[in-house]
């Protein structure tokens, strides 16, 4: 079986064909797996055409049997069986309405498709109860303002229509699954003597001068849980509702970390410092909420159970979201989730990703929503460079930060190791949005997320790469009113 993976983007030049406004992807599957994604997002209406249209034209650029599966998982996504083996990316390419091919290794796969739909609504009251349209509500989800269907994994058209119809539907969309933004495979190991380039690049002992604490500061760690007993992170949990935190993975009140990726996350931002141990976070003393949204053992997470550690973080006093996990669909669920956090006064930190994209080419959420209480973050190499694999954007890619041969708390040892990617270089702006509110409380979410873009540091490796070309740099917090 011939396993490819390309995206496409629809352009608006062809008026001939009509835009489609209930299709997010589309996909044409090859084999059991493999697919080639076309890219319409709902929110630009992008001209593209209905599946009824593009199977026959297909099929006559391919010379080849094409047929229409159906729309699969209700978002959206129309699946067409093509020939294995087939050359399909040249047809493709040439059909009119694409503007360009493009090959990321992060694409949309029938991996980000669940048997789970989210099922928006205005008004709970007007659903049907136990379930709509014959398929079974899993779950309610009040602040998230959905339901949970399970479905088949392809539904047919009448049964999405059937959906959409129903009274109190506002909006239908997949449960979309986010990829971990990871490189679990260390670079190295230290113990007696850390090299710390990372806080140096970013002049945290400029800062530290002024204020190293953030002690009323709660930040969240959506990710893998965290290692909460790690000797240089135990004090610095927070002790909430529940055990440090909540796992919307597994649905428990344990968020212990089972791969390593979060407690990494929580040791750069957050690592205890001043303590003669190991190494320390950019925030000396703060509070880390650790909100596992990933099953034991996966690497992806369910809309569901970002939204809802979303909602959880709202509710227990969060001032600062640190997610590292990515998609290529844009949820509409995710982004109002997005603005309930906005409302309450809570930045989101996000991780660009790794995959080497252009991301105003190539988008990928939650970093590409346009929402002012977001920061997404690019990896530097070094201090002048930006680092290859890193994603970025001079749209949506407001920053970078240290992300290469980052070393920071270990689960599994409990000790130290170090690690490489957006994801180390996304708590390095978390444990600074913390040392800003802590030095001045009174401001608002803007104004946080103002003063760490205002004072980046231009640099010229990061020129066309990320928002005015600036990397990280705190050490405007030496001259902060004293704490």
């Amino acid at each position: 079986m011939r396993n490819f993976s390309q995206r496409f983007r629809a352009s608006n030049r062809s008026p001939s064909l009509r835009a489609i406004q209930y299709c997010s992807w589309v996909v044409l599957a090859c084999g059991a797996h493999a697919q080639i994604s076309i890219q319409a997002e709902v929110r630009d209406l992008p001209v593209l055409p209905t599946p009824e249209i593009f199977a026959p034209a297909l099929k006559a650029a391919l010379d080849a049997d094409v047929l229409f599966r159906g729309l699969s998982e209700a978002s959206g996504d129309a699946i067409y069986q093509v020939p294995e083996g087939r050359s399909a990316e040249a047809a493709i390419a040439s059909f009119v309405g694409i503007d360009y091919v493009r090959a990321p290794k992060l694409a949309p796969t029938l991996d980000t498709i669940t048997s789970k739909l989210l099922v928006m609504t205005s008004d709970f009251s007007k659903l049907p109860t136990g379930s709509i349209a014959g398929f079974p509500i899993l779950h309610t989800n009040l602040e998230g303002g959905y339901v949970v269907l399970r479905t088949p994994d392809a539904i047919s058209p009448a049964n999405l229509a059937a959906i959409r119809s129903t009274p109190g539907v506002k909006h239908v969309q997949p449960d979309y699954r986010y990829q971990l933004h990871a490189d679990l495979s260390p670079n190295d190991l230290y113990f007696a003597q850390a090299d710390l380039w990372g806080l140096r690049t970013i002049g945290a002992t400029k800062a530290w001068s002024k204020i190293h604490d953030a002690k009323g500061i709660i930040i969240a760690f959506l990710d893998t849980g965290v290692a909460y007993d790690h000797p240089d992170l135990r004090d610095n949990m927070w002790d909430g509702a529940s055990k440090h935190g909540f796992d919307f993975g597994n649905n428990d009140s344990d968020p212990m970390d089972d791969r390593g990726h979060g407690t990494a996350c929580a040791g750069i931002a957050a690592a205890t410092g001043n303590n003669e141990r190991g190494v320390t976070g950019v925030a000396w003393r703060t509070k880390i909420m650790a909100l596992k949204v990933y099953k034991d053992g996966e690497d992806t997470a369910s809309d569901d159970a970002i939204i809802r550690a979303i909602d959880y973080a709202i509710q227990h006093g969060a001032k600062i979201l640190n997610c590292s996990f990515g998609c290529p669909n844009r949820s509409s669920a995710l982004r109002a989730a997005m603005h309930r956090a906005e409302l309450a006064g809570v930045l989101v930190v996000v991780a660009a990703g790794n995959e080497g994209l252009n991301l105003d080419n190539s988008p990928e959420y939650p970093a590409a929503f346009d929402a002012p209480n977001i920061i997404a973050v690019a990896a530097l190499e070094d201090a002048h460079r930006l680092a290859p694999d890193s994603n970025y954007s001079i749209q949506s890619v407001h920053l970078a930060a240290p992300g290469t041969g980052i070393l920071t708390t270990h689960f599994a040892s409990r000790d130290y190791q170090q690690f490489s990617g957006t994801s180390m270089a996304a708590p390095f702006v978390t444990g600074a949005a913390a040392l800003v509110w802590a030095a001045y409380p009174n401001n608002s979410v803007g104004e946080t997320k103002g003063m760490l873009l205002e004072h980046a540091l231009p640099v010229n490796g990061l020129a066309e790469k990320v928002l005015n070309s600036g990397s990280l740099h705190i050490g405007f917090l030496e001259s902060a009113p004293a704490p």
